[in-house]
Order: structure tokens, then C-alpha cells, then sequence
């Protein structure tokens, strides 16, 4: 019994991110069940590093890690118009693909808002996406630093723009921090 709820744990997740289909999503080709060697498991697209290894071997230039904050931002911005919540946002979950390409994964606790129970609480969750990715923007702008130490230093390193959009993103009051399509407008508007 246990095994099988499991198991449809897993073909949920997989029925979720089968319906993503967006450049900047990791994409699913299959799921298998029964395959007797492995047990269950999930088919994806190959994707060979992650941006937190990226970032702390310094393969990105300053030009792909500002491209990156966009390719999340708008990834980010197609699953909320989804109504789906991420809820697992973090830059080893953040995948670069052979072109470079980021492909967001690592949507074990992803959950999607289909009743209006739901549907309300929606927005709350969605800002919780928003402080992760404040946090990846903030790795990705130290080249590998997580924010617990010394933020209010690091932060006033960055430009204007930069930190502003790492603050709003951090707000501790949840409904004040910006959508992803507030976001993604910000950035078009300031590339």
C-alpha cells in the first residue's frame, strides 16, 4: 500500500511536469513502472551541469549569468500562469543544458492549484517561489555565496537594479514582493 501511493505520487509529478512544456522547463519524455532493474522512474531530457555547479566552478561569464536570472524568471513565470507552484527552487535544481540553456527541474514538491481552495491560496505560494528565487539571483550574483552572511553588505555591491529586485523578491511581507511577470517585465525593460 505504501509503495503504491508512491508510485502515484511519482506518475502526479510526472503528469504535472508532462503538461510544462516551455523552453526553460526540464522536459519528461516517459514514465516507467515496471521496469524490473531500476523500479519506477522517470525518462528526462539530458542535461549535463546545474547552475550551482556552474557557479562555483565559474564556468559563466557575467553576460550567461544575467541571461540565466531571465531564462528562470521567465520558466518561473510560465509555471505560475499554470497554477503551479514550484516550492523547491534552489540553483542545483536549476539545470544547463548543452547549449546552455536553463531548464528549470526538481519538482518533487511542486503542487498544482486546481480547486478554488486552491486557487486562494495560490498567491501566498507563488511568493514563496518569488524569496527562492531573490535567493538564486543573490548566488548567482556573489558567484556562489548563499545570503546568510553579511546580505546588507553584499547587497549594496550591486547595482541599483540588482538589488532592488533581490529585496523586493525578499520582502517579508509576501503579498508586497513582484510576480514573475513583473519580473520578466523589469528585466525586458532593463536588459
Amino acid at each position: 500500500n505504501i509503495k503504491s501511493k508512491k508510485v502515484q505520487g511519482l506518475i502526479d509529478k510526472y503528469e504535472i511536469m508532462r503538461m510544462l512544456t516551455h523552453k526553460n522547463i526540464h522536459k519528461v519524455y516517459d514514465i516507467f513502472i515496471d521496469y524490473p532493474k531500476f523500479g519506477p522512474s522517470i525518462l528526462f531530457e539530458y542535461c549535463p551541469t546545474n547552475l550551482e555547479d556552474s557557479i562555483k566552478n565559474k564556468k559563466l561569464s557575467k553576460v550567461q549569468q544575467v541571461f540565466n536570472i531571465y531564462q528562470i524568471a521567465e520558466g518561473m513565470k510560465y509555471i505560475h500562469s499554470c497554477k503551479i507552484v514550484h516550492q523547491n527552487l534552489n540553483p542545483s535544481n536549476i539545470l544547463i543544458s548543452e547549449n546552455g540553456t536553463i531548464k528549470i527541474s526538481g519538482f518533487e514538491k511542486c503542487e498544482h492549484m486546481k480547486t478554488i481552495d486552491d486557487i486562494t491560496k495560490l498567491e501566498l505560494r507563488e511568493m514563496e517561489d518569488v524569496y527562492s528565487f531573490g535567493e538564486i539571483v543573490y548566488f548567482i550574483l556573489t558567484e556562489g555565496e548563499y545570503s546568510k552572511h553579511n546580505k546588507e553588505i553584499v547587497l549594496k555591491s550591486f547595482s541599483m537594479l540588482s538589488r532592488q529586485l533581490i529585496e523586493a523578491c525578499w520582502s517579508p511581507e509576501p503579498e508586497c514582493r513582484p510576480t514573475f511577470e513583473i519580473i520578466c517585465d523589469v528585466l525586458n525593460k532593463n536588459n
